[in-house]
C-alpha cells in the first residue's frame, strides 16, 4: 500500500471541512480538553501528500515537547512536532496529513508558543486515542478507528469510541450514528446508553432520554465489573440529567425508575421483603451529590450529618434494599 493511500481519510473531505475537535490529554492531568468550533485556529498549510496549499480551520494546535527537544538537522523537525485537534482533510487529495507549516502558519504557531500552554488555543502535549495510540490529527484518529471497525464490525466499544471522537469534533450527526450502532450491538454498554440518552435530550425527547438514563442507572447499580470511578461518573451525570428532565416536566417524568406505590408485581421475590430508606438530598451541596450517587450504587448507607436541611433544591430519594437478617 502506498504512503498516500495509508494517509487517506476514510471520511469524505466535505463532511469535515471547518469542523473542530479536541481530545488532547494534557501533560499535567489525564483530562479531556474540548475546544468549541469558535476557538478554532485558521492556518495556511501545505499538504505533504499532494503539495497543494490552503487555509484550514485546524481546531487547537498541539506541540509535542519530546519531539521539539529532540536534536535534529531536519528543517521539518518542528513541523513533525505540531498537531491539530480539528477534524479536516486536504481539499485536493483527501489526505489527513502530514502537513507542512507555511511561513504564515509558523508565525502563528510561534506566537502561540510565546503565549504559553492552554492559551490561544495552544497545548503542550500529545493527542491520544483510548488505548494510548499517539496521533497528530483528529482525522488520523478517525481513520484508525474506522479501519479497526472494518476489521471488527460488531465491536460495540469501537463504534462507541468513534462516536466520542466525532462528538468532540462537532460532528454530532455522525457521532449519534456510531453511538446508536454501539447500543444496537451491545444494549448494556453504559457509555453508549449515556451518549444516546444525551442525543435524545438535545433532540427534545425527554421521555426517551429518561428511559435510557434509568436503564443506565440500573446497569451501574448492578454491574460491579465496571470500574468504580466510571460508575460514579456516569451515575452522577445520569442523575443530573434526570433531575433536569424531572423538573422540566413538572414532575410528570419520574426521577427514579420505581414501581408505583402498592404495585409489587415489578419486584423480585427476594426484594418483596425489604427495608425502605427515605432520604433528602440538597443539590446545592457537592457532598450530597456524592452521597446520593453512592447511595444509588449501594456503596454506603450512612447519611451525612446535617445534610439537606433548610436549603433550596432538595430532592426526596427512596432506596429499597433487602434485609438479609430475614433470610
Amino acid at each position: 500500500m502506498s504512503k498516500r493511500n495509508r494517509n487517506k481519510s476514510s471520511a469524505p473531505p466535505a463532511a469535515g471541512a471547518g469542523k473542530t475537535c479536541s481530545f488532547l490529554r494534557s501533560p499535567e492531568a489525564d483530562s479531556l480538553i474540548v475546544n468549541q468550533p469558535e476557538d478554532s485556529v485558521e492556518l495556511f498549510l501545505e499538504c505533504r501528500e499532494c503539495g497543494r496549499k490552503g487555509r484550514y480551520r485546524v481546531g487547537g494546535v498541539t506541540l509535542d515537547p519530546a519531539l521539539v527537544l529532540r536534536p535534529s538537522n531536519d528543517p521539518r523537525s518542528f513541523d513533525a512536532a505540531v498537531g491539530f485537534t480539528g477534524y479536516f482533510v486536504c481539499r485536493q487529495c483527501g489526505s489527513y496529513g502530514p502537513w507542512n507549516l507555511t511561513t504564515h502558519a509558523l508565525l502563528v504557531v510561534s506566537a502561540m508558543l510565546a503565549a504559553g500552554h492552554g492559551k490561544a488555543p495552544f497545548f503542550m502535549g500529545q493527542q491520544q486515542l483510548y488505548d494510548g495510540t499517539v496521533i497528530r490529527y483528529a482525522a488520523e484518529g478517525v481513520a484508525i478507528l474506522t479501519a479497526r471497525i472494518a476489521a471488527d464490525p460488531t465491536n460495540a466499544f469501537l463504534h462507541d469510541r468513534l462516536g466520542n471522537l466525532f462528538e468532540v469534533c462537532g460532528l454530532l450527526d455522525r457521532a449519534a450514528i456510531e453511538w446508536t450502532k454501539a447500543l444496537e450491538l451491545d444494549p448494556n454498554l453504559p457509555t453508549a446508553m449515556h451518549s444516546v440518552a444525551q442525543v435524545h435530550v438535545k433532540a427534545n425527547q425527554p421521555r426517551e432520554a429518561a428511559a435510557l438514563f434509568h436503564r443506565l442507572l440500573d446497569r451501574l447499580r448492578t454491574d460491579s465489573s465496571i470500574p468504580l470511578e466510571d460508575r460514579r461518573r456516569l451515575a452522577r451525570s445520569g442523575l443530573e440529567y434526570l433531575v433536569g428532565i424531572h423538573n422540566d416536566s413538572g414532575g410528570e417524568i419520574p426521577l427514579m425508575n420505581l414501581p408505583p406505590i402498592g404495585d409489587s408485581s415489578a419486584l423480585t421475590t427476594e426484594f418483596k421483603s425489604a427495608t425502605l430508606e427515605l432520604r433528602s438530598f440538597d443539590l446545592e451541596r457537592e457532598e450530597d451529590w456524592l452521597r446520593m450517587v453512592d447511595t444509588l450504587l449501594g456503596l454506603g448507607s450512612q447519611p451525612v450529618s446535617g445534610a439537606g436541611r433548610g436549603r433550596k433544591g432538595k430532592v426526596p430519594f427512596a432506596r429499597a434494599h433487602h434485609d438479609r437478617s430475614r433470610r
